[in-house]
């Protein structure tokens, strides 16, 4: 075993043990892409293998963080140390720095965006997708939130019929495990 086989396996232990705020488990057919994310550099912040459950069907789909806390938390001090009487008068200082704090956070959303895009591509490059309902897709999450690894299939996925719905579920579940098992090698190769 090599020095990033062993960081992954710890990585894994870590992530296998996340609980959520509902004290739930991270879903066990995911825990492996969201470890080899994090070992390549990407903080995730929420996923979900797949489910049909009580007959509504969910696909599988990793959510990555790119926000800068710092610049975030400088954003919410900014504005909580504004005291309500000095409010209108600092307005316009206060409206422009706030305003240079969103666009860098827009232009790290963009970048971040194009970066997962990037990672996607390669994948794509090796393994073309079977179908367009299965196809991976990197889509922008709030305006400077995080970006989300999901199916084409998942936006219409209502206007299925039931067991249309459960066939897409399988496809996209196989193709999240051939997609994680690429992480996989691409973590432990660095």
């Amino acid at each position: 075993m090599n020095r990033y086989e062993k960081y992954w396996k710890e990585a894994y232990e870590q992530v296998a043990q996340f609980e959520d705020v509902l004290g739930c488990k991270m879903d066990p057919d995911i825990i492996s892409a969201v470890t080899s994310l994090n070992v390549l550099g990407y903080q995730t912040d929420g996923s979900c293998q797949g489910h049909d459950e009580d007959g509504e069907v969910s696909l599988p789909y990793i959510d990555v963080d790119h926000r800068d806390q710092e610049l975030f938390n400088g954003i919410g001090s900014m504005l909580l140390k504004v005291p309500r009487i000095l409010a209108r008068p600092l307005g316009y200082w206060v409206g422009w720095l706030l305003t240079s704090k969103i666009d860098d956070a827009r232009e790290q959303n963009r970048s971040a965006l194009i970066t997962i895009e990037g990672l996607l591509g390669q994948y794509y490059q090796e393994h073309p997708s079977p179908s367009y309902f299965t196809l991976l897709t990197a889509i922008a999450r709030g305006e400077f939130m995080s970006t989300r690894i999901s199916f084409i299939g998942s936006m219409n996925l209502e206007c299925y019929e039931y067991s249309a719905q459960q066939k897409i579920l399988e496809e996209c579940q196989a193709v999240m495990q051939h997609f994680s098992e690429w992480l996989y090698k691409k973590a432990i190769a660095q």
